[in-house]
Order: structure tokens, then C-alpha cells, then sequence
């Protein structure tokens, strides 16, 4: 149980430093992109540090040290011990209500919440794939739904709203803002980040780091879809379309939009 509880330390105390190093010196710099790819490997590196051992090796080790570690373990003298009496438990519920069960299982609640809602999460996209139509364009499937919380991308598809008017200037906007998300692959970084805070939920660092890269993503993405210009029509088709009522592709959007 020691070596689980110092284990758990190791992990949040790296990933604080690594997340307090990034938040007082890098947070507010310009070089979003690389504070992007920081921010993924000081995870990934708070999980490995810890099994990381650096070797110590005490100064002036020699036999004389043995001698007097060896007589310093000694716990008897002249037979002056006093005899203790050891009572066993047998008692089944003085087995199973220690702190450590206590433990395993408050960590194996909170990574079962956390797998139920990613798996909740995964199956209202696989929901809404199969009820609307789509087009593809680019290797990109594009959805029109009437579905709360859209647009939004995840991977290689793009969820909008039909409410929204794709030719308009606001559509526009939040069309390339949703493509420079599946260029840049952002679904990749949250989905690490997800399985990574549902291991590591007992770290509030991990879900910093989490918030933070949301934060980096959208503001990358109004960056490219503020500076994108010059639209122009972009048509594409693929036989699968027809096999799910979707039509042909024709939207405006910008030259630029293989975002890089």
C-alpha cells in the first residue's frame, strides 16, 4: 500500500512541477503550437517518472559501517525482551474494511465513471453518424444535423447545424475553425487526454493540463479561421453518398484550408 500511495505522489508531484513550470513560463508566450506538444508529453512523462530510480549511494561504505549497522539491529540485550502476545483477527469483515481495499476501491469507482462517460460520449457520435446523411470532401465527412451542442468535429468528421447557413460569413468562420481541428488532428490530443485522466483522475493536474489544451486548440483554430481569406468552391463526391442520402459537396470555403 506505501509503495501504491508513494507511487500516486510521484506521479502528481512531476506533473505539477512539469504543469508549474509550463504555467508561469510558457502559458502566455505566442508559440501556442509548441506549448501544444508540451503540454501532451508532460502527461505522458509524469507516468514514466516515476519508474524512473536513480540510484544513492551513501559516501564512506565499508566494513566498518557493516559492523555497526549489524550491531545497531541488535534488539536483545542479556535477554532483558519482554514476551508479546500476537492476536490474529479471524473476523471476515476486519478482512475485507481496511484502508487499502478502501482505497482500490474509491480508484476503481472513479475509473469506471470515467470509462462510462468517454464510452457514453463515443456512442452519441456513433449515434448521430447513423441518423443523418453525409458528404465527404478532403477524406472529411461532413454531417448536417439539428443536434444540440453542434457544430463540432471529432477526427475526421465534422457535425454541423443545419441551423446555421454554411455560405454565410458566420458559417463560414465556424467551418474553418472546425476543419483547421480536424487538419491539426486536435481529436487525437483530447482523446489521449481523456484516457489519460480516467487512469489518472486522483491527478487535478492531468485535468489542467486537459483544460489548457482545449483552451491552446480553440484559440489555434479562431486564430486560423479569423486569418483565412480568399473563398472559393470546393466539390467533392464520394460513392458512399449516395448509399446514406448525402449529396454532393458544394460549399464556399477558404484556399487556405488545408490548414498547416
Amino acid at each position: 500500500m506505501i509503495t501504491i500511495l508513494l507511487f500516486i505522489i510521484k506521479i502528481i508531484a512531476s506533473s505539477g512541477l512539469l504543469y508549474d513550470y509550463y504555467f508561469l513560463f510558457l502559458r502566455n508566450k505566442r508559440f501556442h503550437h509548441y506549448n501544444r506538444f508540451f503540454l501532451l508529453l508532460l502527461s505522458i512523462t509524469s507516468f514514466l517518472l516515476p519508474f524512473v530510480k536513480i540510484p544513492i549511494h551513501w559516501m564512506g561504505y565499508n566494513d566498518q559501517n557493516t559492523t555497526l549497522v549489524n550491531t545497531l539491529r541488535v534488539v536483545s540485550i542479556n535477554n532483558w525482551e519482554e514476551p508479546v502476545t500476537i492476536y490474529a483477527s479471524k473476523g471476515l469483515w476486519s478482512h475485507l474494511f481496511t484502508i487499502q481495499n478502501g482505497l482500490s476501491l474509491l480508484y476503481i469507482a472513479g475509473l469506471i465513471t470515467g470509462l462510462v462517460l468517454l464510452t457514453r460520449s463515443l456512442l452519441y457520435i456513433q449515434r448521430i453518424k447513423k441518423k443523418y446523411p453525409f458528404e465527404i470532401f478532403n477524406k472529411t465527412y461532413f454531417f448536417q444535423t439539428n443536434e444540440k451542442g453542434t457544430p463540432f468535429s471529432f477526427f475526421r468528421n465534422i457535425f454541423w447545424n443545419e441551423k446555421i447557413a454554411l455560405n454565410s460569413n458566420e458559417g463560414q468562420q465556424i467551418f474553418r475553425h472546425e476543419l483547421f481541428h480536424v487538419n491539426q488532428q486536435h481529436s487525437f490530443d483530447i482523446f489521449l487526454m481523456e484516457i489519460i485522466c480516467i487512469i489518472g483522475w486522483f491527478n487535478p493536474f492531468f485535468h489542467l493540463v486537459k483544460k489548457e489544451l482545449r483552451a491552446i486548440h480553440e484559440f489555434l483554430a479562431d486564430e486560423y479561421a479569423a486569418s483565412a481569406s480568399r473563398p472559393c468552391l470546393i466539390t467533392s463526391a464520394s460513392p458512399a453518398d449516395t448509399s446514406r442520402g448525402g449529396k454532393v459537396v458544394s460549399v464556399l470555403v477558404s484556399a487556405t484550408t488545408t490548414a498547416g
